[in-house]
């Protein structure tokens, strides 16, 4: 049952991250907000990656499923302001090849994701693979979080 509800977390996180993102974007800002995404998924990832299981408890489930969770919510927010900035910031004329690239790019990065973890797996022990999987993304919020921070509010 945990399990399930573990699997789930991620996907829970982002309908919640969707629709507070996207409401404290109008609200306080969309620049803001796209950052404040970060600070959710760099150290929920991050957390993630690190879960371990207490005296074979199963308390790794637990772990994963609050560190998914938040996570989710950050990637939720990611949807809705990627979305609306770069609507805002794209040249009328460009904006709907510029929206057409964002949405593609997350199918784009669920192929990637998936071909990455493939290659490790044949690379390195399978107790490292899904942890680096988890760890990846904070590695890359990291990497665009400095560009980010130099976006105009839109």
């Amino acid at each position: 049952m945990l399990q399930k509800v573990m699997s789930n977390a991620v996907f829970v996180g982002t309908m919640v991250g969707q629709i507070v993102f996207g409401v404290l974007g109008d609200d306080l800002g969309r620049k803001k907000m796209f950052m404040v995404t970060l600070l959710f998924i760099i150290p929920f990832s991050g957390l993630s990656a690190a879960a371990v299981d207490i005296n074979g408890s199963g308390s790794i489930y637990m772990w994963l499923t609050i560190t998914r969770f938040f996570c989710g919510i950050g990637i939720g927010g990611e949807y809705p302001l990627s979305a609306l900035i770069t609507s805002e910031l794209s040249k009328r004329s460009r904006r709907g090849r510029n929206l057409a690239i964002v949405f593609s790019s997350q199918g784009v990065g669920n192929l990637m994701a998936s071909l990455v973890c493939a290659v490790m797996a044949y690379a390195i022990p399978a107790e490292w693979v899904w942890r680096i999987a988890l760890l990846l993304p904070s590695a890359i919020c990291l990497l665009i979080a400095y560009p980010r921070s130099q976006l105009t509010e839109s």
